[in-house]
């Protein structure tokens, strides 16, 4: 997300010491000078005001099409001045020594005048990921009235401003720099492949699919809109990465994926940008013969990225699940630690007495019945109990151990004939049936133990 990968620049209002150093040297000059620029001053003036009651007014680079009349074309200057003969009179004043253009010699301070006077900001942030100051440009910027990493941006209604600057006049460092282009689109760094080529979008789907297999890099496919549904699991199901990243799916590993159909888009509203309907196929694993999979629609069309550039981005993302058969039941429904739960539910029933049966396979069963493994499903007074009493359990931890299962040790607090004792166990649990021959999301499959 650019909120993630930005870095912010508060605009600094203080001049930089060159700018103010060179600036009084000027000053210094000009008194020495003294009445032979004071007849120049006056005519500059008085042309200067000339050409204000002629009509040049300072207007964003976005609503200017062309130079007023009566200007010079050649001259590309937007702001401060829109004229070459106002921007020579800056220039005159600032080699005499005046401050009145001093931030106009040092660009984040042209920024902010620039952000207040024309977008009525009332602050003004560089969130471009460089800020290039070298002389003489021109330097593209981007600008906004919100940090986009700060909690203001949250709720929307952040402006954006994509300034160039240059200097015109002089060059080097402490001359003037120029406003040359106010717009609210990034230029293109390159050209965009054409949205209505089939194969350039699926390029993009693929660039996205791979990053997310990889684990990483694949917000720069995003917008914010899209980055938002991705990130509200609960309302979509959609995860952008797997569960060996943080955030990601829970207990799922996205193993491959693959590209099922790829159709234009369709939207009532003319305005709407065009693309591609793309349907993927994430595979998760196997599981009793079959690949468990979900599909995901996504509407892929040319916008905005989390990196900042326009290009083939994911507009928006519709989770479907495909898992073959009948649903799989939950030890506990809606918990976000489902293996955990498991293993308490199993637990618990342990402790209980009775219904460990519904959390194990048939082959979990027989290991607890087999005689020599030194583990006993219930305590007294069950005949396999070992003469044990069951009094609490923990859970010390969770380990992943491949794609579709995890290792989860348990510490069981029993009383003996001799005395309080402490079994360990590891549980391993992953998909499977119950003994009822009910299909669970998470089952105990197996396990082994010792006394301590």
């Amino acid at each position: 997300m650019l909120r993630n990968k930005a870095d912010e620049v508060l605009i600094d209002t203080d001049l930089p010491t060159t700018v103010l150093k060179r600036s009084r040297r000027r000053r210094a000059v000009t008194m020495a000078l003294g009445g032979a620029l004071g007849v120049m001053v006056i005519v500059g003036g008085f042309f200067g005001a000339q050409a204000m009651l002629a009509g040049n007014e300072n207007v964003p680079g976005s609503q200017r099409t062309t130079p007023p009349p009566g200007t010079d074309e050649s001259w590309r200057g937007l702001w401060p001045q829109d004229t070459r003969e106002e921007a020579e009179a800056a220039q005159d004043s600032l080699d005499s020594g005046s401050d009145e253009f001093a931030f106009q010699a040092y660009i984040p301070t042209l920024l902010k005048s620039f952000g207040g006077e024309i977008h009525r900001w009332t602050e003004t942030f560089i969130v471009s990921e460089t800020l290039d100051t070298r002389p003489p440009g021109p330097h593209t910027l981007h600008i906004s009235n919100c940090s986009l990493q700060g909690p203001e941006s949250e709720g929307g209604g952040c402006e954006n401003a994509y300034v160039t600057v240059e200097q015109l006049l002089q060059t080097g460092e402490g001359e003037l720099w120029f406003v040359t282009v106010d717009d609210a689109y990034p230029p293109e760094e390159s050209p965009s492949p054409d949205p209505g080529e089939e194969g350039a979008t699926v390029e993009a789907t693929n660039a996205f699919m791979d990053a997310r297999i990889a684990g990483s890099g694949a917000e720069k496919w995003l917008t914010q809109d899209s980055q938002g549904w991705y990130e509200a699991h609960d309302q979509s199901g959609l995860y952008l990465y797997d569960g060996d990243v943080s955030g990601g799916e829970p207990y799922v590993n996205y193993e491959d994926y693959e590209i099922v159909s790829v159709v234009a888009h369709e939207d009532p509203d003319p305005r709407s940008a065009v693309g591609h309907d793309v349907r993927v196929r994430i595979l998760h694993g196997m599981f009793e013969g079959n690949t468990v999979t979900h599909d995901e629609i996504l509407w892929v069309a040319t916008g905005l990225g989390l990196d900042n550039k326009h290009h083939l981005v994911v507009r928006t993302a519709t989770r479907l699940e495909t898992d073959p058969g009948e649903p799989r039941k939950s030890c506990q429904e809606g918990s976000s630690t489902p293996v955990q739960s498991c293993a308490r539910s199993f637990m618990q029933t342990r402790l209980d007495g009775a219904g460990a049966e519904f959390y194990m396979t048939p082959d979990a069963r027989a290991v607890y019945d087999e005689p020599d493994n030194e583990l006993h499903l219930y305590g007294t007074p069950y005949e396999d109990s070992g003469n044990f009493r069951f009094d609490r359990y923990d859970i010390l931890g969770v380990r992943k151990a491949d794609a579709n299962s995890y290792e989860v040790d348990v510490r069981l607090h029993v009383i003996a004939e001799g005395g309080p004792m402490t079994i360990f166990e590891t549980l391993f649990i992953g998909p499977g049936r119950n003994s009822n021959e009910e299909l669970q999301d998470f089952v105990v499959r197996g396990a082994e133990g010792h006394y301590e």
